[in-house]
């Protein structure tokens, strides 16, 4: 777990340490974010970084946590820029896309790895998946009220899942032509006829 700063030169030391460890994280890997580094990479003794957080796992954690916190940031603008529930559907899925086949693609796909060995990273991944499937569902309800609680949440999970697997597709031509079939596909899976 890592410490709340309680003043704002804290909080800035803080959000400098997250940034450069989520830089370190996407340019260099998981295996390169290593607390020493980072606490020279930020200009500060070790012990200092760990006064932030106190182990690598709590700094990885908070990583994950603020690029969730940023995502579900740019979904909400989204949301308030479009009156158009149409509209704030397509432009949740393009911003998901955008932002998960890019940086955020790196953070979350050393999530994924990571759940696959450590419980806790579960709970993380859990908890992160059931925030973006209820802003999603809520979209959903927007464009298509008459569905049920449990189509909603179906459709939600299969276009996360459609937008998770976009971000490991490397070889897919015209990368403007595949996103915008994948947003279409999106569409049709918030909603058009489910399969039973």
């Amino acid at each position: 777990m890592s410490t709340t700063p309680r003043t704002q030169k804290g909080s800035a030391t803080r959000e400098k340490i997250l940034r450069q460890s989520r830089k370190i994280l996407i340019e260099r890997g998981y295996g390169k974010l290593v607390m020493r580094e980072v606490a020279e990479f930020c200009g500060m003794k070790l012990g200092n970084l760990q006064y932030y957080f106190p182990s690598h796992d709590a700094l990885v954690r908070a990583i994950i946590e603020a690029e969730t916190q940023q995502d579900l940031a740019v979904a909400s603008r989204v949301l308030q820029k479009h009156e158009d529930p149409e509209k704030r559907l397509r432009g949740v899925v393009n911003e998901l896309l955008t932002r998960w086949r890019g940086d955020s693609g790196i953070v979350f796909s050393t999530m994924y790895l990571l759940v696959l060995h450590d419980k806790a990273y579960r709970a993380i991944y859990n908890d992160t998946y059931a925030r973006y499937y209820k802003l999603v569902e809520g979209v959903i309800e927007q464009v298509s009220p008459e569905q049920t609680t449990q189509e909603r949440a179906t459709r939600a999970r299969l276009l996360c899942a459609l937008i998770d697997g976009v971000a490991y597709q490397t070889d897919v031509g015209r990368r403007a032509d595949f996103l915008a079939r994948v947003e279409d596909q999106a569409y049709k899976i918030a909603l058009g006829d489910l399969p039973h």
